[in-house]
C-alpha cells in the first residue's frame, strides 16, 4: 500500500469519526485512526511542503489557491515537476506489513470511503 493510500484512507475514515457507533466499533475505528495516523500525517507535511515550494504567494505572502486543494503555481512551466515530486511520494510504500483491522460496516458509508478503507479494514459480514 502506498502513502496516497494511507492519506485517503485516513481522509475516509475522519468523515466517519463523528457518527455515533456502538462502543465496540467506536474503539476499532479509533484504533484504525491510530495505525493510519503517523504515515498519513507523513505524507500531508511532505505535500504541504512540496506545494509551499511550487505556489504562488499573495502580498501576504500566503498561498494563492484557486479552488478546493488547488494552488496555483508560481511558475506554471514547472507544474510538470510538481507533479512528478508528489506522484514519487504518493507511490512510497511504508515499510512493514500492515495488520488489517476487523470492523462492522457502519450504518451508512459512501463508496468511496468503502474503496479507501477496504485495504486497512475487514468489514466482516456487513450490519444485519
Amino acid at each position: 500500500m502506498t502513502l496516497l493510500e494511507y492519506a485517503e484512507a485516513y481522509q475516509a475514515l475522519m468523515q466517519l469519526m463523528d457518527t455515533p457507533q456502538k462502543y465496540a466499533d467506536a474503539y476499532n475505528l479509533v484504533r484504525l485512526k491510530r495505525a493510519l495516523e503517523p504515515d498519513a500525517m507523513f505524507f500531508a507535511q511532505k505535500e504541504r511542503e512540496l506545494m509551499e515550494q511550487y505556489a504562488k504567494r499573495d502580498e501576504r505572502g500566503e498561498i494563492v489557491w484557486s479552488g478546493a486543494g488547488r494552488f496555483v503555481f508560481a511558475e506554471p512551466s514547472r507544474a510538470g515537476e510538481y507533479a512528478t515530486a508528489r506522484r514519487e511520494l504518493a507511490e512510497i510504500e511504508p515499510e512493514g506489513e500492515f495488520k488489517r483491522q476487523k470492523l462492522n460496516a457502519p450504518e451508512s458509508i459512501t463508496p468511496r470511503q468503502l474503496e479507501a478503507l477496504l485495504p486497512f479494514a475487514d468489514f466482516g459480514g456487513g450490519r444485519k
